[in-house]
């Protein structure tokens, strides 16, 4: 496959073509893994920050980010080397974390954070703030998602989406409005 016909599948994929989308995980799943791994030295980590990335474009309807095959790259990249940064963090050895103070007492877990019941309330409100997300138009949900879960900077989010940092802020206010109006009205939606 040549890069004028990637650059058709993506414009398929822009359209809202499923089976586009099923192309381009084929065409460049295991390109994104060898750059992950390159970067980061772990095949491991690599597929599964490339696994999250692809997850993370279908939930954010990117086929309405990408403008051509260089910018859908450029955009895998961009949220797969932010993925492997978080699982490259959550996966360092325990032996990094000190189990006691500088006084010799043991970090201990608060009983809150064991309970299960907690847990399942907090579980149960992600959830909710997962589906309230999902609700958001294209440009909000987009960019909710890049900045507040892949901690994306504005400036990179304006420039993958060839919008000033100010559009990319406002887009920001509009959907935490979005999702302060749906949260609020519990599960009336948000339109």
């Amino acid at each position: 496959m040549d890069e004028n016909d990637d650059d058709d599948v993506v414009g398929f994929f822009r359209d809202g073509d499923k089976e586009a989308f099923n192309r381009l995980f084929k065409r460049f799943f295991d390109p994104l893994v060898h750059h992950i791994e390159v970067k980061f030295g772990d095949f491991h980590l690599a597929e599964d920050a490339a696994i999250e990335t692809w997850h993370a474009i279908h939930a954010m309807g990117g086929s309405q980010l990408v403008a051509d095959t260089a910018h859908f790259w450029n955009l895998l990249k961009l949220i797969g080397n932010q993925r492997a940064i978080d699982n490259w963090r959550r996966r360092r050895p325990a032996q990094e974390l000190p189990s006691e103070d500088q006084q010799g007492t043991p970090f201990v877990i608060p009983a809150a954070m064991a309970d299960p019941i907690v847990k399942l309330i907090q579980q149960d409100e992600l959830a909710r703030l997962a589906g309230a997300i999902r609700g958001l138009r294209l440009p909000h949900r987009a960019v909710v998602i890049m900045y507040y879960l892949e901690d994306i900077p504005v400036e990179t989010i304006a420039t993958n989406f060839n919008v000033s940092e100010g559009t990319v802020y406002r887009w920001l206010h509009e959907a935490r409005q979005e999702l302060l109006r749906y949260l609020s009205d519990g599960e009336q939606g948000l339109r």
